[in-house]
């Protein structure tokens, strides 16, 4: 942990070229875990942070190394903004959230900060989750723009550190998205529950 903490004392100081974000979260809605495998070198960090302050962060210019392009005017691009705009005490429980990788990070439990080093923008950064900061983007900005108040939300964020042996291999990994079918979420709410007993009857009745 220590070589972590130079390198962001060396940022701090101008003497280094890696950047650092800095995010301000209360210390119920941040843990940290070592990794199960290897834990002296990799680590996770979990958070829960206000899509404002994600914003203001300065991760918006470290999405280089976010694969798929940010198309908005997509379907789940558009369920995002609604989230944010109609429901946004919604929105972490409903959304993925924003993967980062990193070169190292620290919590802060008496500044309620925690610091994430980014040194490589073709492996650090938003790996995962570019849709959710460019809807962010758009509907704090243009909150922001039009003098209102920004939504009430929050965004879970994942950042791994340690992890650059296997970067290309997370960020294919992650980018994966397998659609579930309208079915599928019908049959979990049970649409099909009537139609599912009418049947049944039916294949009795004749039978009989």
């Amino acid at each position: 942990a220590e070589p972590r903490k130079n390198k962001m004392k060396n940022q701090e100081q101008g003497v280094s070229s890696d950047s650092v974000i800095r995010l301000p979260i209360s210390p119920e809605h941040v843990r940290v875990l070592v990794d199960p495998i290897d834990p002296k070198t990799k680590t996770r960090a979990y958070a829960c942070v206000p899509v404002e302050t994600v914003l203001a962060s300065g991760l918006g210019d470290w999405l280089e190394a976010n694969v798929r392009h940010q198309k908005m005017g997509s379907a789940i691009a558009r369920e995002i903004v609604k989230t944010l705009d109609e429901r946004p005490e919604n929105m972490h429980p409903l959304n993925r959230g924003l993967t980062i990788l990193a070169s190292g990070f620290r919590y802060d439990s008496q500044d309620k900060t925690l610091s994430v080093l980014l040194r490589d923008p073709k492996r650090h950064g938003i790996v995962d989750g570019g849709h959710t900061f460019r809807a962010i983007e758009q509907v704090v900005t243009r909150r922001k723009d039009a003098g209102e108040e920004s939504p009430n939300a929050y965004v879970n964020v994942e950042v791994l550190s340690g992890y650059d042996d296997l970067a290309s291999d997370i960020i294919a990994a992650r980018n994966q998205v397998c659609a579930v079918r309208d079915s599928a979420i019908y049959s979990l709410d049970g649409v099909f529950d009537e139609l599912r007993a009418h049947l049944k009857r039916a294949n009795l009745e004749r039978l009989v």
